[in-house]
């Protein structure tokens, strides 16, 4: 078996076995912040070809931004809400 890195930028994570054409193999680590990237764009993803799209953009970007960008706007959510 051969080492499969992530193909998404500045993601070091091997060993993948989620394989998308055009693009190369994805972890679990961002394939979850693939799902917090849609989110936080508010994306349209019943299309398929337009989600493929959104998924080529997303491997583009830096690992742990959707992460941190959705536990840090879920967080301050609450924040807003807690009594002192």
């Amino acid at each position: 078996m051969g080492v499969k890195a992530c193909a998404r930028y500045d993601c070091e994570n091997i060993m993948c076995d989620t394989y998308i054409n055009g693009a190369g193999y994805i972890c679990n680590e961002c394939k979850e912040e693939f799902k917090n990237f849609i989110r936080v764009n508010n994306y349209d993803i019943s299309n398929k070809y337009e989600l493929l799209n959104y998924f080529y953009e997303f491997m583009h970007t830096f690992k742990g931004d959707f992460k941190i960008y959705f536990d840090k706007t879920i967080n301050e959510f609450f924040e807003i809400y807690t009594d002192d």
